[in-house]
């Protein structure tokens, strides 16, 4: 059996840049805290992407307020571009 735009191994890596840096000669910091899943609000977070296999055409970034899920990126992959060189830069909401 032959199985066509199996995405293999796909991950999304958060990462921000603390202020005062520069997104185009600076490195991205990953999350903090103690599961490392913590980033701060007022800060954009950027996804960058990775995977093994498989052909994308299109990224969405949802996030979970209260059990309802919001899509807050919608990212087309234009024909013959890789992935795994785009960035996603996202500002989220401030959850009062």
């Amino acid at each position: 059996m032959t199985i066509f735009d199996k995405i293999i191994a796909f991950t999304s890596e958060p990462k921000f840049f603390p202020a005062g840096s520069n997104p185009a000669t600076d490195q991205p910091r990953d999350p903090v805290g103690p599961s490392s899943n913590q980033l701060p609000l007022s800060r954009n977070v950027s996804f960058y992407f990775n995977y093994t296999q498989g052909t994308i055409e299109r990224l969405e970034i949802v996030e979970t307020q209260a059990n309802v899920n919001v899509t807050i990126a919608n990212l087309t992959v234009p024909a013959g571009t890789d992935p795994r060189t785009m960035v996603a830069h996202v500002k989220f909401n401030t959850v009062s």
